[in-house]
């Protein structure tokens, strides 16, 4: 998505087309019922785009050459829900926006592009665990898999997200809990728990890679003290 300034038409629109029309501020988020209402239909509107980006395995990055706001409040999660990256710059000149984009275009050893598309992880746990959430650059599948935590975190109801564009720098946190019965039972000290995570990714070239990294965490005793 390459955008020079706001949107002034159909649901997307973040300000009115008017010039004597001032773009929402800070305080109009809770306090101008008119804009508030623009803004949350703008959102709504990004958000659906987002879904459909998923659904088709896509990845939106957003390039944005403007001297003031485009609406990236709005528009965000077309960026944040498919692994896009966000580029803002006042000019195209300045080096660190060159050098952005000489970045995302460098080509490795083998000749392709640095960036991988349509990447999904999939994580896996003993039966100890349940699955809380996820918080990062990624989108719950919504898969509502039996180990759901009662604690919701992030992108949560799922065991799936979807990665979209992924590179060797994305970074993921997952959050996790062990449920009150098994609490209540306790573990012995050294009893281990197990978490894979699962992820697969398409290259420039078209192969699709899997990696698969498995981690063992060791319990100590709930029921007996320990230093």
């Amino acid at each position: 998505l390459l955008t020079s300034g706001a949107c002034t038409t159909s649901s997307g629109a973040i300000a009115d087309i008017k010039i004597a029309s001032f773009m929402r501020k800070q305080p109009d988020l809770e306090e101008n019922k008119e804009k508030k209402a623009m803004i949350d239909a703008a959102k709504k509107y990004y958000a659906d785009l987002s879904a459909r980006a998923i659904n088709f395995k896509a990845c939106v990055d957003v390039v944005a050459f403007s001297l003031d706001e485009f609406g990236l409040f709005e528009m965000r999660d077309l960026s944040l829900k498919t692994g896009g990256l966000i580029i803002v710059n006042e000019e195209f000149k300045q080096a660190h926006f060159v050098e952005s984009l000489s970045k995302l275009f460098a080509r490795q050893a083998d000749g392709l592009l640095g960036l991988h598309a349509n990447g999904m992880l999939e994580t896996f746990t003993s039966p100890e665990l349940k699955i809380c959430g996820a918080i990062g650059n990624c989108a719950s599948m919504q898969t509502k898999p039996a180990n759901q935590g009662e604690n919701k975190i992030g992108e949560t109801n799922t065991h799936i997200w979807y990665l979209g564009g992924v590179d060797a720098s994305a970074t993921y946190t997952f959050f996790y809990e062990i449920s009150d019965a098994n609490k209540n039972k306790g573990f012995p000290t050294g009893h281990n728990s197990y978490t894979q995570f699962v992820t697969y990714y398409k290259e420039n070239g078209g192969r699709t890679k899997v990696r698969v990294i498995t981690v063992e965490k060791p319990f100590i005793s709930y029921t007996q003290p320990h230093e």
